[in-house]
């Protein structure tokens, strides 16, 4: 409250203007006043009781400063104790100095007498008693109690918690969660991108709330994290499983993500890449609510139960995060080519019932591509056909078995290709073929002839049946792979016949690549594999074979002896003579037909790649 000043009193001049100001932290009423309570901020900051009082001009309050103005103004109060004591010394002014009034003290006893405030119930923590005024520092006590050593004033109280307001974490956890829970109920007519701003928002305060100081953390305060976490994994099922898919994407947004218009597969790729982020914040929240709810030490049933679930979320978590990044490395190699390396292409594979043919037919349909499997075994074509579109939708691949030595056959099978492909091929593999093994001064003419016819005849009249599709001028890619082997490079013992047709090969190769690329565009390169596991370079005593066109059947491998005395006694390095150590699987071996077929090798023909891991090199 102000003090009307004494008009009559001190030199009968105007009196200088007072207002309030506080005794403990001397902040002006009219600057720390707040709202027009008996509380200013600082004091409020450091758990004091506001005192308003006269002050003069400065703001200081009456007392602590400016002593002559306030005895101008007749407002000192100057008792006969206050007169200068025997044998003082006088200052300079004539007056004696007198450090702390006995008006000043008999105030400051008062003082301590008077009740204290009584602050709102919005603060959790009650003012500490005078006990601890101790610890306070004395910044802010009146210049005369510094003077005389007191720091204990009452009015300097030390509070341990200083004015902690109510926690409001629960509800906004609480009011998110509902949310999230509408969201949950209906997902298919929400648009997705705010789907995810729910989600992001609901697992934020989540994680404020599991980190708040404030509140508890006890098994039953952990049920909102736990219902939030929940609805949450809901969420995501729904999103992996229709959102991302190969073949539902829906497109209820009615706007194209970023307001451009994008084709489904683009759609997906950035759905995936935004709930992966989405996963990577609820995988964080699941750690928090673990360190946040003690666990170890929770043996009733309620920590049980607690623990349980939580283990659950983190298994399941990892699962999803397993999914998408699965997914996820598949389109790093769509970087360029969003559709698949080989989209809108039609291969035509041979010998793709089994081994590396199969293996390739795989990769080429996984990247876009339209397979037509050619093989005489019509139980394991039409498995491998199918298994492509149950996978990846019907009409992703067609089984066309045969003979590859019957003329009538390769007429039909590349009529049939060309009818698949909408009168286009774009991808020749010749790929089929087996082994007839035999010493030079043993080989009969038939092993000698039927090699010649698999791996070279066959081939070439393939290549010249399907001239018409290659040699167009439309400005599409075509590539011929034809596949060798090292034997063909280095000659193998006991294998005359199979390596001087898989050498012929190369020269076909190149004779394509030199009359076909540079008027039609037309690559043709050779793939020579190494030892690469399949049923021709397993242990013959294992039982494979083929039918030749006469009926005489072919065993198929190598004898065991050869292959135990072609492994190294050391168990660490089976192999010796390869580098990697091991020989390729067919999958290995498909990808590096993919890569010569894709684009990836747009500059590249009438080469001989070698794929031996390092074998004679």
């Amino acid at each position: 409250m102000l003090a009307e000043p004494d008009k009559t009193a001190g030199n009968g001049g105007d009196a200088p203007k007072l207002r309030a100001a506080c005794e403990n932290c001397r902040q002006s009423k009219v600057k720390c006043n707040l709202g027009g309570k008996d509380t200013c901020i600082r004091c409020n900051r450091h758990g004091l009781q506001c005192r308003y009082r006269a002050a003069n001009r400065s703001g200081k309050p009456k007392g602590s400063k400016n002593r002559a103005t306030l005895r101008k103004l007749g407002q000192l109060q100057e008792t006969s104790a206050m007169q200068d004591p025997p044998g003082h010394r006088a200052g300079p002014g004539g007056r004696g100095e007198i450090p702390l009034s006995q008006a000043s003290t008999a105030t400051a006893c008062g003082l301590l007498n008077e009740p204290h405030m009584e602050y709102s119930t919005f603060y959790r923590d009650p003012l500490s008693d005078a006990t601890n005024a101790a610890f306070m520092s004395p910044t802010f006590l009146q210049k005369e109690f510094i003077t005389k050593g007191l720091t204990t004033f009452p009015l300097a109280v030390h509070i341990p918690n200083v004015l902690q307001p109510a926690c409001d974490c629960g509800e906004a956890l609480g009011f998110h969660t509902t949310r999230l829970q509408n969201l949950v109920n209906d997902p298919v007519h929400t648009r997705f991108d705010f789907s995810l701003q729910t989600v992001r928002a609901a697992l934020a305060v989540c994680r404020v709330f599991l980190q708040c100081h404030t509140c508890h953390k006890d098994n039953s305060n952990a049920i909102l994290p736990v219902t939030t976490l929940g609805l949450t994994s809901q969420f995501f099922e729904y999103c992996i499983s229709y959102q991302c898919t190969a073949h539902i994407c829906t497109g209820n947004d009615g706007v194209g993500y970023g307001e451009y218009e994008m084709s489904p597969e683009e759609a997906r790729r950035v759905r995936r890449m935004l709930i992966r982020g989405r996963l990577h914040q609820w995988k964080d929240v699941i750690t928090l609510l673990k360190e946040s709810v003690d666990l170890s030490g929770s043996t009733d049933l309620e920590g049980n139960w607690l623990q349980h679930v939580v283990r659950g979320y983190e298994a399941t978590v990892e699962a999803f995060l397993q999914k998408m990044s699965h997914r996820l490395t598949q389109l790093k190699t769509h970087l360029t080519h969003p559709h698949g390396l080989l989209a809108h292409k039609t291969a035509l594979i041979t010998g793709a019932g089994q081994g590396i043919g199969a293996e390739t037919a795989q990769l080429f349909a996984n990247e876009g591509a339209k397979v037509i499997i050619a093989d005489i075994d019509s139980e394991k074509a039409n498995s491998v056909a199918t298994s492509i579109n149950t996978r990846l939708g019907n009409g992703r691949a067609v089984a066309v078995v045969g003979n590859i030595l019957d003329e009538k056959y390769i007429a039909e099978l590349v009529e049939r290709a060309g009818e698949f492909g909408d009168g286009k091929i774009h991808i020749l593999v010749n790929n089929a073929g087996f082994t007839w093994d035999g010493v030079i001064h043993k080989m009969t003419d038939q092993q000698w002839d039927t090699m010649l016819a698999v791996h070279n005849t066959a081939p070439f009249k393939l290549v010249r049946a399907a001239a018409k599709y290659f040699r167009v001028k439309d400005g599409e890619s075509r590539v011929i792979v034809n596949i060798s082997s090292t034997s063909g490079i280095h000659g193998n013992a006991g294998q005359a016949n199979y390596a001087l047709a898989k050498a012929g090969l190369v020269g076909l190769t190149k004779t394509i690549a030199k009359e076909w690329g540079p008027a039609f565009g037309v690559r043709a390169n050779t793939i020579a594999f190494g030892h690469v596991q399949t049923r021709l370079t397993a242990a013959k005593e294992d039982g494979a074979f083929v039918t030749a066109p006469d009926g005489t059947k072919v065993p198929l491998g190598i004898p065991g002896k050869q292959l135990e005395a072609r492994k190294g006694r050391n168990e660490k390095q089976a192999y010796p003579d390869i580098p990697l150590g091991r020989p390729a699987t067919p999958e290995e071996a498909a990808k590096s037909i993919l890569a010569v077929a894709s684009p990836l090798f747009s500059y590249v023909t009438g080469e001989t790649i070698r794929v031996t891991g390092g074998r004679n090199m």
